[in-house]
């Protein structure tokens, strides 16, 4: 349901009744202008990566980016350094920053060094993950995996048919985040990064990162770019990984849920195609003429259908190893 020109638009997907793709298809940039305010120093050291007022000053040696993130590139030590929050020096040993949380509560490992993944790394293990939401069916989503003692990865947007920061938003993402699953970024608005700019890429992952922050006080890790788009992409991944990202959870099983309206059979045929391998599959939280019904129903048969190959259901994170 969304309009654009690459080929993840065109392809097999496109719903030609509402838009054919030709020659004359013109894609247009939007440039996201950067506010820049002032900020007091401050004495105390984050241990997330990011700096500023609202996080502290980087570790010695480490620069704060105009965007609020340490490390010691020229991006980070240029004429855009946040000086009041971390000054780059002779401490650094290295020009890979690199991010360490702990791995309790969902947290997660993560450097510069930016991949893109299709899979998992056990052939046992599958990544059940859901793009699109926050959306009104959530609950009934997390009802049935609490039940099923499933724990899945969420890759939220922030204002895409839901605002995260309204009331209802907010409290499905901490209840996603409470029971054990893991969040990571589908961008603020649903954007193609292969059809804007770097600082329009910019403003949409640190947006969204900012809202989670506000709402469960950790940033994602890990990405999935809507669409797919920019898969296997160095530009993207320079961006994403001076941002701090570890990578891109891509897949290799695509229901098709939002063109089938969740067909079981397809998907599960499409299961059925890597049974014995490492599986990351595609759901969606949201998509045209989506019920709570096909949502659930779609779910509860994959679960089924996986527990029954001996497969074991993982986050994200642990899917990577």
């Amino acid at each position: 349901g969304y309009c654009g020109t690459s080929s993840s638009y065109c392809g097999k997907g496109c719903q030609s009744e509402f838009g054919i793709c030709d020659s004359s298809s013109n894609t247009t940039t939007r440039t996201t202008k950067t506010k820049t305010t002032s900020t007091r120093t401050s004495s105390a050291v984050s241990t997330n990566g990011r700096c500023g007022s609202q996080y502290g000053s980087c570790p010695s040696g480490y620069c704060c980016s105009k965007y609020g993130y340490c490390g010691t590139s020229s991006d980070h030590c240029g004429s855009n350094c946040q000086s009041e929050f971390g000054q780059c020096g002779s401490a650094v040993t290295t020009k890979t920053k690199t991010y360490t949380t702990k791995t309790s509560n969902n947290e997660y490992i993560s450097n510069a060094k930016f991949k893109y993944y299709h899979e998992c790394k056990d052939p046992k293990h599958w990544a059940l993950s859901f793009d699109d939401g926050p959306y009104k069916y959530d609950n009934d989503l997390l009802d049935l995996l609490k039940e099923k003692g499933v724990k899945a990865t969420f890759f939220l947007n922030g204002d895409n048919v839901m605002d995260i920061k309204s009331s209802e938003g907010r409290a499905i993402v901490k209840r996603m985040y409470n029971e054990g699953h893991v969040i990571g970024s589908h961008t603020w608005s649903h954007a193609n990064l292969e059809e804007i700019s770097k600082s329009s890429i910019i403003s949409e992952m640190t947006k969204l990162e900012d809202a989670l922050y506000e709402i469960i006080g950790k940033k994602p890790a890990l990405m999935r770019p809507p669409y797919g788009a920019g898969n296997g992409s160095d530009t993207i991944a320079s961006i994403l990984g001076d941002l701090g990202y570890e990578g891109a959870c891509i897949w290799n099983v695509d229901t098709l849920d939002w063109s089938t309206e969740g067909d079981i059979e397809y998907a599960l045929d499409e299961f059925r195609r890597y049974i014995g391998k490492p599986i990351m599959s595609l759901n969606h939280c949201y998509y045209h003429n989506i019920s709570k019904e096909s949502l659930i129903n779609l779910a509860e048969a994959e679960i089924d259908y996986m527990l029954s190959k001996g497969y074991t259901p993982v986050t994200m994170d642990v899917c990577l190893g």
